[in-house]
C-alpha cells in the first residue's frame, strides 16, 4: 500500500496538464508516492500528453482513460473507489503546486498529530495567468477547525489542491451514496469537495497551514466559472437537499436543513422575481431536469423548511429587500399549490410503479420457449433486481453472467456440467487420482444392484443441482422412498428452473460415488470462481450439514478471508486454517479454467486429499446479491467478455 496517492481529475486540459503534472513530479519527499490521474474522454490533446508521461514515468503515473465521458463524479469515483493508501492529496489538471515540499510539510504535520484528518492551506487565484487574489484571509490561517466550526460557519473554504487527506473514508471501498448518485440528479452534490471534506471532518480537525500552496486557475472552461448564477443556485440547492437527507437523523441536520432552507428560497426568488435572470440564461432541458428531479424529491421528504433560519440569514445579509419579502412570501403561496400538486402526481406514479411490479413479480417465465430467451432473461433480472437488464454494456458481475448465458452457451458447456462426462475431460487434464472413486452409472434406478455396493456411498444425478443422497449404512436406506427421489429427479428438466440452457441437453442418468467420510460429517467445499482463464477468488461453504444456511465467505489466493458473499451467512472470522496441499489446489483451478471467460471449479479437500467436485457456468443463475452490495461492481470489473 502507498503512503500517499496524488489523485489529478481531467478533461480537455491539454494547455495546462503538463504544468500541473509536472508541479507533483518537481515535489521532494521522503518516500515513495504514486500520481493517479483519471481522464473524462477529453477530445483534445490532453490523453496524448497522459500517455507520454505514463510512459515516461512507470510506476509512479497510473492513467485511468474512459472511452466515454462519466462526469465529474463517474470519474472521480472510479479513482476513489477503494484508493490504497494511507493519505491522497488532491488537484485539477488546470490548478499548479507552488512549493516543492508542500507534500512533505503535510505529511509531517499528519505523521505528528494522528487526530487530525486533513492538512490544507492557502491559494491563490491565477486569472489570465496572473496571481491574483487569496483565497483565505491570513488571520484565519495557522488555525485548527472541527466540524463543530463547520455547524457555526466559522471556518474558512479550504481548497481541495491545498489538501492532504487521510484515507478513511475510500479504503475499503466506495459508500454506497456515491455510487447510488451517479445516474441521479443529485450526482451534482457529490461530484465536488464539499462532501468529501465534510466527510473527513465527522473523522476528525482539518489544520489550515499559512503556507502558499497552490494556483487556483480561473478560465472560461472551468467546470465551476463558465457556469450561470442561476444554474449555481439549483446546483447549490440540489447539494444543501442532499446533505439534509443525509443527516436526517442526526444533531446536525438543523444546520444542513437550514442552509437548504435559504438557497431553495433564493431558487424561488430567482425564478418568480429575477425574470430578467431566467430569460437569460434560459432553463434548458438538463436544468429544467433538475429542478423538477428536486422539486418532485423535496414532495417525496416532506421535510418542514426552516423559515425561521432563512429569515433570520436574508435579514442579516439583506439579501432580499424589504419590499419585496410580502411578494416574495404570496409567490411561495403559488409553490405551496405546486407541492400538493406534484404530491398527487407522485401518488399516481407511485400507484402505477407498484402495479407494475405486482404485475412483473406474478409474471411466470416460461423457460421451455427458447424463442423468447433474451425476453424472459430480462425479466427475470427485473425481478430480482428491480432495474432493467443492460445487455448492451453490461458492468457488473451479474449483468455479465446473464450475456454469458445469452452469449456464450456452448456444447463444450453442457458436456462439462454433465457429472459423468465431465470425468473423461478432468483425467485428460488432469489425471483420475483427482477423480472422486466411480462405484457405476445407471438409465434407471431399477438397474442398481445395491448388494454389490459399499455400505456407505453417494446416489446422485448427472444433470441437476442438489440431487444427492448420502448413504453412510445401506442397511438404513430406504429403497422404495429413494427410487421414488431419484426417479422424480431423472423426469425433472433442471434448465426449466432458472434457464441455464447447458442443462437442457443432458441426458438424466445415475451415478453412484464414494462417500468421501469426515469426522464431523462436514465435508468443506472450495468453489474457485475464475475469470478469463484464471482463478481469483474461493469461496469456502462450510457448516453444510448443520445449520439452514451455510457458513461461507470468498477468500483470495493467498488464503485471507475478503469477506463478503452471495449467499448464506458471511464467515466473518479469520481463523479457517489453510487447506491442506493449497498450493496444489490453486493449480489444478488454473489448469481447469483456461480458455474460459468465466467458470467456478469446485474441490473438495480431506485432509490433503484433492477431489474435482464440479464445473458450474452459471452460478446462481447469476443472481448475485452480495454481501456487501459493491462487489458486484468489483468482480464485474474482473470478468472481460
Amino acid at each position: 500500500m502507498y503512503k500517499l496517492i496524488v489523485v489529478i481529475l481531467t478533461y480537455n486540459l491539454e494547455k495546462y496538464i503538463r504544468e500541473a503534472i509536472n508541479s507533483v513530479l518537481n515535489q521532494k519527499t521522503s518516500y515513495q508516492y504514486k500520481i493517479l490521474i483519471g481522464d473524462d474522454c477529453s477530445s483534445d490533446g490532453t490523453q496524448e500528453i497522459l500517455k507520454e508521461y505514463a510512459e515516461k514515468y512507470p510506476g509512479k503515473i497510473e492513467i485511468r482513460i474512459s472511452d466515454k465521458n462519466l462526469g465529474c463524479l463517474g470519474n472521480s469515483n472510479r479513482l476513489f473507489d477503494g484508493l490504497q493508501c494511507e493519505y491522497f492529496s488532491l488537484l485539477d489538471g488546470d490548478d499548479v503546486w507552488l512549493d516543492e515540499n508542500h507534500l512533505q510539510k503535510q505529511i509531517d504535520f499528519l505523521e505528528s498529530h494522528k487526530e487530525y484528518s486533513m492538512c490544507a492551506a492557502n491559494t491563490q487565484y491565477l486569472k489570465d495567468n496572473k496571481p491574483a487574489e487569496f483565497l483565505i484571509d491570513k488571520e484565519l490561517l495557522d488555525k485548527t477547525y472541527t466540524f463543530d466550526d463547520l455547524i457555526k460557519n466559522q471556518i474558512p473554504y479550504f481548497h481541495p489542491s491545498t489538501t492532504m487527506f487521510r484515507n478513511t473514508i475510500f479504503i475499503n471501498g466506495l459508500p454506497e451514496c456515491y455510487k447510488n448518485a451517479v445516474d441521479t440528479f443529485e450526482n451534482c452534490a457529490l461530484r465536488g469537495d464539499d462532501f468529501r471534506r465534510i466527510q473527513h471532518l465527522e473523522t476528525g480537525p482539518v489544520y489550515i497551514m499559512s503556507d502558499l500552496l497552490s494556483y487556483y486557475r480561473i478560465h472560461e472552461n472551468g467546470i465551476w466559472q463558465g457556469t450561470s448564477d442561476l444554474k449555481r443556485n439549483l446546483e447549490g440547492t440540489i447539494e444543501y437537499n442532499f446533505l439534509r437527507k443525509y443527516y436526517k437523523n442526526t444533531q446536525y441536520f438543523d444546520f444542513f436543513n437550514g442552509y437548504f432552507s435559504y438557497m431553495y428560497k433564493q431558487l424561488m426568488k430567482y425564478l418568480v422575481l429575477d425574470q430578467d435572470i431566467v430569460n437569460k440564461y434560459e432553463l434548458n432541458t438538463k436544468n429544467n431536469y433538475l429542478l423538477t428531479s428536486l422539486l418532485t424529491d423535496i414532495v417525496e421528504q416532506n421535510i418542514p423548511l426552516n423559515t425561521t433560519y432563512y429569515v433570520n440569514l436574508t435579514d442579516r445579509d439583506n439579501e432580499v429587500p424589504l419590499e419585496l419579502k410580502q411578494i416574495l412570501r404570496n409567490k411561495l403561496k403559488r409553490i405551496s399549490i405546486l407541492r400538493k400538486i406534484y404530491r398527487k402526481i407522485i401518488t399516481i406514479k407511485e400507484n402505477t410503479k407498484q402495479r407494475k411490479q405486482d404485475k412483473l413479480n406474478n409474471t411466470v417465465i416460461d423457460w421451455s420457449n427458447l424463442k423468447n430467451y433474451k425476453r424472459n432473461l430480462k425479466i427475470q433480472y427485473k425481478k430480482s433486481f428491480n432495474k432493467k437488464l443492460n445487455l448492451r454494456n453490461p458492468k457488473t458481475f451479474s449483468e455479465k453472467m446473464f450475456w454469458l448465458r445469452l452469449y456464450d452457451n456452448t456444447e463444450e458447456k453442457t458436456i462439462l456440467s454433465d457429472k459423468i462426462l465431465v470425468r473423461d475431460w478432468i483425467k485428460n487434464k488432469i489425471g483420475d487420482d483427482f477423480l472422486i472413486p466411480l462405484y457405476g452409472t445407471y438409465e434407471k434406478f431399477d438397474d442398481i444392484d445395491f448388494s454389490i455396493l459399499p455400505n456407505s456411498f453417494v446416489i446422485k444425478t448427472n444433470h441437476g443441482s442438489g440431487t444427492n443422497i448420502l448413504v453412510k449404512d445401506k442397511s438404513k436406506l430406504d429403497i422404495d422412498i429413494a427410487r421414488k427421489t431419484v426417479n422424480e429427479w431423472l423426469n425433472t428438466d433442471y434448465s426449466l428452473f432458472a434457464g441455464e440452457l447447458q442443462y437442457k441437453k443432458i441426458k438424466p442418468k445415475i451415478l453412484i460415488e464414494k462417500y468421501l467420510d469426515t469426522i464431523d460429517d462436514d465435508i468443506p467445499d472450495y468453489k474457485y470462481f475464475c475469470f478469463n482463464g484464471k482463478p481469483v477468488y474461493i469461496l469456502y461453504c462450510c457448516n453444510r450439514y448443520k445449520k439452514e444456511e451455510l457458513d461461507n465467505s470468498f477468500f483470495d489466493l493467498n488464503w485471507n478471508n475478503m469477506k463478503f458473499n452471495y449467499s448464506g451467512n458471511v464467515y466473518d472470522k479469520d481463523d479457517v486454517p489453510v487447506p491442506e496441499n493449497f498450493d496444489k489446489m490453486n493449480e489444478i483451478a488454473e489448469l481447469l479454467c483456461k480458455n474460459f471467460k468465466h467458470v467456478r471449479v469446485d474441490l473438495y479437500n480431506i485432509k490433503g486429499k484433492i477431489y474435482f467436485g464440479e464445473m458450474t457456468f452459471t452460478s446462481y443463475a447469476g443472481l448475485f446479491h452480495f454481501t456487501p452490495a459493491e462487489w458486484d461492481d468489483k468482480l464485474g470489473n474482473m470478468l472481460k467478455l
